[in-house]
Formats: C-alpha cells, sequence, structure tokens
C-alpha cells in the first residue's frame, strides 16, 4: 500500500529530555488538521552548541512518549549520523529531496520567533517549510482563542532530575523510568 501522507510537520528539537509540552504540542498539531504527521527529530548536536545525552537515549526517549500518543508521531533519526552542527534547514532540504511528493511545515513554539536571527537561513526556511507556530503562554496573540501550552523546560528537568526532585507532572513515566535506568542526567549540565 503506497504512504499517502502528504502533509508532515517537522518538529525538530533538542529533546533533552523530551517532556510533556513537546507531546502535547504534537498532539495540538495534528489536531488543527493541518497537517497528517509530525515528524520528531532530536538534533544530532545543538546549533548554539549546548552539551546534549547522547543521541540515541534522546531518540529512544522521544519513541517512548510518541508510543503514548500517536503512530501519526514518527520520531526520525535523520540527523544520527550527520557530523557538526545541525541546522534545521540541512535538515529540511534534505528531507525534501528524499520525499519530494511530501509538504513539509516547520512547527516551533511562539516563543522562538524572537530566536529566529540567530538561525541559519530562516527566511529560506521558512519558505521551503511553512511555519506552523505552537501557542505557548506569554507568547502568542491575546486574541487568540487557541490553549496555550504548558511552560516546562527541559532544563529545569534536568536540573530536578539532579537534585532528585518529582518529575512526574513534567515526564511521562516511560521516560522518567528510562532516564532513571540508564542513569541520566545524574551529573551537572547546562
Amino acid at each position: 500500500m503506497p504512504d499517502t501522507t502528504k502533509r508532515i510537520a517537522f518538529f525538530g528539537g533538542s529533546f533533552n529530555p523530551p517532556h510533556f509540552s513537546h507531546f502535547l504540542a504534537a498532539t495540538w498539531a495534528l489536531c488543527t488538521g493541518e497537517v497528517d504527521q509530525i515528524w520528531m527529530t532530536p538534533c544530532a548536536q545543538h546549533a548554539f552548541g549546548k552539551p546534549l545525552a547522547p543521541f540515541h537515549h534522546r531518540f529512544e526517549m522521544c519513541q517512548l512518549g510518541a508510543q503514548l500518543i500517536s503512530p501519526k508521531i514518527i520520531v526520525s533519526d535523520i540527523e544520527q549520523d550527520r557530523s557538526g552542527t545541525s541546522y534545521t534547514i540541512d535538515t529540511i532540504k534534505l528531507l525534501k529531496q528524499q520525499h519530494p511528493h511530501k509538504q513539509f511545515r516547520l512547527m516551533i513554539g511562539s516563543d522562538i520567533l524572537e530566536q529566529t536571527d540567530s538561525w541559519k537561513d530562516f527566511d529560506e526556511l521558512t519558505t521551503l517549510a511553512p511555519l506552523l507556530l505552537v501557542p505557548r503562554a506569554g507568547w502568542h496573540d491575546p486574541d487568540d482563542p487557541t490553549p496555550q501550552l504548558p511552560q516546562i523546560s527541559s532544563t529545569e528537568i534536568r536540573k530536578a532530575i539532579l537534585t532528585q526532585k518529582d518529575t512526574s507532572l513534567l515526564l511521562p513515566q516511560p521516560i522518567r523510568d528510562y532516564i532513571e535506568t540508564h542513569k541520566l542526567y545524574q551529573k551537572e549540565i547546562r
């Protein structure tokens, strides 16, 4: 049976670790009806040099969370073998080359709009993959009735894990179990 999925939301990030707001954002995007699938894509190396847990752990945690939500959330490993910094525009160009019949949207939180001047070729990127803006608290049009997603920070989660604080309201149980099993985020990280 041929793949008829045409509209893809590219959802890139460090996912260090992936948390409830990431999966709520993916669910929201699917529910808008504007896309058929979400391709959740952990970066290999952070564009701004932030230290990350190894790719295979972040990929697996994304898989665990996606499995809880929908088979329409596909976790992509396209950036796994890339050398150097992961730039979204390079990944989108590669995806468009590999999948010429698919329409890509760049799914980002509305809070990211203030940071786009530091992105590589952002204007070209949004031409190749028009924006699908996820409403984030404090970063949206007050006249827009769309509910805002909770502000959850991977940085704060890592700090909570380091100090052995409860993360049950921030991370799905399978991801908490994975982090504990693999002893992730046990050491000081930024």
